[in-house]
């Protein structure tokens, strides 16, 4: 054999190494694929349960006879007219802290909410703690309400009006 017939041995050996490689990545790539695409899936169905999430207090054990769990109470409720059904969130929130005279914090307030069922109603696209906290400014804004410390309450006085 000669140099050249040696030297172009090795060049198709590494020519069929690095097809091998070009094969396995392809194969890598493939599993890869379809995991992403499963982890979409799951994703996607996990995503509402953010924007309806339940309060500890919905996911607890099984009430009464055992047949109903305090979600599913709630869930059933939610076509049912509610004390705030009909309103807004903002209008919501305000009733919950005219409910509530010595005010409540912000995490009180999605709590409540979720005791009361708006969270199964809640379609929106920021999480329903983001939602309170910027309608609690707007209100404070507004002068609707007040804050002492870390708590919001109704302003008796009401110096502005809010939409």
């Amino acid at each position: 054999m000669t140099t050249s017939t040696i030297a172009t041995d090795v060049v198709a050996a590494q020519i069929a190494g690095l097809d091998a490689e070009v094969v396995r990545i392809d194969e890598q790539i493939a599993v890869l694929k379809a995991r992403r695409e499963g982890i979409v899936m799951m994703k996607g169905a996990l995503e509402p349960l953010l924007t309806n999430r339940p309060n500890a207090a919905q996911l607890a054990l099984p009430v009464g006879d055992g047949q109903t769990t305090p979600l599913a109470m709630i869930a059933s409720s939610a076509d049912q007219a509610s004390p705030t059904s009909g309103t807004g969130f903002r209008d919501a929130v305000r009733k919950i802290l005219r409910d509530f005279p010595k005010g409540l914090r912000p995490a009180e307030v999605v709590a409540e909410l979720g005791r009361r069922g708006e969270l199964v109603r809640y379609t929106g696209k920021a999480k329903p703690s983001v939602r309170v906290h910027n309608e609690l400014y707007v209100l404070r804004k507004s002068g609707a309400i007040t804050r002492k410390g870390h708590k919001y309450a109704i302003n008796t006085v009401q110096t502005g009006t809010i939409n």
